[in-house]
């Protein structure tokens, strides 16, 4: 029963982990984020853009994308870049 519950906390941990931010402006401020085309095709990997600033501080992504937690694969990927 233990392993049972132990599975499904981490399961339901990596779900969360590709759903978009409650409150992107603010979590970005504090963590590393990524802009993610919201809906790929279902088996091609999601474009990916770096964030943009805005000059009050505010995060944001180009049109067509939506700000998420970076996973460690997308954070090689803002290193790359610039972001």
């Amino acid at each position: 029963m233990t392993v049972l519950a132990a599975l499904a906390l981490m399961l339901a941990a990596c779900a969360e982990e590709h759903k978009a931010l409650k409150n992107p402006a603010l979590a970005c401020q504090t963590m590393e984020c990524i802009c993610v085309e919201p809906e790929p095709p279902i088996l091609d990997d999601p474009e990916m853009a770096v964030v943009l600033w805005a000059e009050n501080g505010d995060a944001y992504c180009p049109e067509g994308f939506e700000l998420r937690s970076a996973t460690p694969e997308q954070s090689e990927f803002l290193r790359k870049h610039g972001g």
